[in-house]
């Protein structure tokens, strides 16, 4: 079992220097072998309010992306 944390998470949907070591390092994990928490998604929300408040991005990207990780979450993530 693999445990994403938030610093994983982050550079899956943001564009950031990590990001492709990152997709790399998630596509070497077997299917049904990821696990988040709860707080993963409570802390993932949080960086997207700030990145909102910063004007770093607008609202609808950061909706549009925690949809995105939600349907992550589900589909290929234990909670």
């Amino acid at each position: 079992m693999f445990y994403l944390d938030t610093s994983f998470v982050v550079p899956l949907f943001i564009n950031e220097l990590t990001s492709e070591k990152v997709v790399a390092k998630l596509q070497t994990i077997p299917t049904g072998e990821v696990a988040l928490s709860l707080w993963t998604k409570t802390a993932f929300s949080s960086v997207l309010a700030r990145k909102v408040r910063m004007q770093e991005s607008t609202e609808q990207f950061a909706l549009e992306t925690i949809r995105k990780f939600e349907q992550m979450m589900e589909n290929s993530c234990q909670v």
